[in-house]
């Protein structure tokens, strides 16, 4: 295998250049590498073969299921952490990797929940069980979610006394 990656591609034989440039193609969208495999297994290719290309491709730092971790932490602003545990899970990425990638993007659960709750708040039909649900079906746990109810009630207070206050200084 190591004697491979010192042989020019075009010294490569015609099945390895195929399947080369299959998984090129491949990773020109960020994938995990369960689905990169996957996508290889459908398009025929041997699992041998799979499996040498992809641990080449991730020597080189173009299979990275960290990397894809965070992108997709930062793309999904509106998923709680269980979601997002749940769908890179899914994705095939170890939980290891899960882990250092929710760390590193330092993501304050009860701020993103508080977020949507503010957005959702005032459409129409919207009442406290139905927001509630919404932020769990996101995957926002418990804690989170209750956190951000109190911050938005302290918040409608305040905004209630702040225009009292208003209404006593114009006497």
């Amino acid at each position: 295998m190591k004697g491979d990656r010192t042989v020019p591609f075009s010294a490569l034989r015609d099945e390895d250049m195929k399947w080369e440039s299959v998984l090129v193609r491949l990773v020109s969208t960020p994938r995990t590498r369960k689905e990169l495999a996957r996508k290889l297994h459908e398009r025929r290719c041997p699992e041998e073969k799979a499996a040498e290309l992809l641990d080449r491709f991730e020597e080189i730092g173009m299979v990275d299921d960290r990397a894809y971790a965070l992108l997709y932490i930062d793309s999904k602003r509106d998923f709680g952490l269980r979601r997002l545990r749940d769908e890179l899970r899914a994705r095939g990425v170890s939980h290891a990797d899960i882990d250092d990638a929710l760390a590193e993007s330092e993501i304050d659960e009860t701020e993103r929940a508080l977020r949507l709750a503010r957005q959702w708040k005032n459409q129409r039909g919207m009442t406290p069980q139905k927001l509630d649900a919404r932020l769990r079906r996101r995957g926002f746990s418990s804690a989170a979610v209750r956190e951000a109810f109190a911050q938005l009630r302290e918040e409608f207070e305040n905004f209630h006394s702040l225009g009292e206050e208003s209404d006593d200084g114009d006497e």
